[in-house]
């Protein structure tokens, strides 16, 4: 708290005196110069009085700036947090836009882009449903990000789920770069699970054959590509007439998988497979080679890994 100070000089039998008071005490004396002599003047009095009352005003001032000081910083700090109130929020719904559009993302291949765009939606749909009062980015917390992840784990395998970690861990610090994230992404210091290695049993040839004799339709021809090319999936599932050469007997490609290297691979047509894609009219070899089966494949390839596991299971 500021001290209060007033006073004055005034002369009185041909002395001159000086009357103030500090937070309410009065001080009156008749004023002597530096040598102890009466002083003689008005001018002289005033330096005398404001020599006894420096000490006094020049507290007062220091406190007069500490207080401006902290208004300012007061001030300061108000104007800070409402432009920051005031700053549009990325919503979680628009992020994955955002995170396509950001020049500081890996350039991932696009049929990763599509699976990646697949485990964002998940996430986004999980948040609406078990916590709709944080729609932004920044409103996902480290204990969100735990309990979706524990919630993965209940339904998918664990190399899946860090799957699903990894990338969404990718986009909130992709993100970060431009939406500011108090904690960081949430998903940073979540351990991957460990994954078991499953060790897979080598198929038999009347399994193989079971499986052929249950598989129909586009399910079929996609089996048939796979075991007579050996392509992997992705390839059996996105070939192209235009990939196909019946007339040379071979197929041409761009795996999927080193796509970024531009490398392209031939693989000669065995006559079982042969056989099988002869089977289509020559008008109709155009587009994909089984086009329901790419369709649903760019929509969620996990949907087609699911329908060729479980006729292998069905078939023992």
């Amino acid at each position: 708290m500021s001290r209060t100070t007033t006073g004055r000089t005034y002369k009185r039998g041909g002395r001159w005196w000086v009357d103030f008071t500090i937070d309410g005490h009065r001080t009156r004396r008749a004023l002597n110069d530096a040598d102890g002599k009466p002083v003689k003047t008005a001018e002289a009095a005033r330096r005398e009085l404001d020599r006894l009352t420096r000490p006094v005003t020049a507290t007062a001032e220091v406190e007069r700036l500490r207080l401006v000081s902290d208004a300012l910083r007061h001030a300061e700090t108000t104007a800070d947090a409402a432009i920051e109130a005031a700053r549009p929020r990325l919503a979680l719904a628009d992020a994955w836009t955002t995170y396509v559009g950001s020049m500081n993302r890996p350039q991932s291949g696009e049929a990763t882009m599509r699976q990646y765009s697949l485990q964002w939606a998940a996430f986004v749909r999980w948040m609406a449903e078990r916590r709709p009062e944080a729609p932004a980015l920044a409103d996902v917390t480290a204990e969100d990000a735990e309990a979706y992840l524990v919630d993965l784990a209940g339904r998918l395998a664990a190399g899946t789920v860090n799957k699903h970690r990894a990338l969404l861990d990718l986009v909130f610090r992709v993100l970060g770069e431009r939406e500011p994230l108090p904690a960081g992404s949430p998903f940073a210091k979540i351990t991957p699970r460990r994954a078991v290695q499953a060790h897979r049993e080598e198929l038999r040839p009347e399994t193989l054959w079971r499986v052929f004799e249950a598989a129909n339709g586009e399910l079929r021809r996609l089996l048939f590509v796979g075991l007579y090319s050996g392509q992997r999936l992705a390839d059996c599932a996105l070939l192209t007439w235009e990939q196909v050469d019946l007339r040379a007997g071979f197929i041409t490609f761009r795996p999927q998988k080193t796509r970024r290297l531009d490398s392209v691979v031939s693989v000669p047509l065995v006559a079982h497979l042969r056989s099988e894609l002869e089977t289509t009219p020559e008008a109709e070899r155009q587009g994909y080679v089984v086009p329901e089966v790419a369709a649903h494949y760019l929509a969620n390839r996990d949907r087609v890994t699911d329908r060729v596991q479980a006729l292998f299971r069905r078939c023992g």
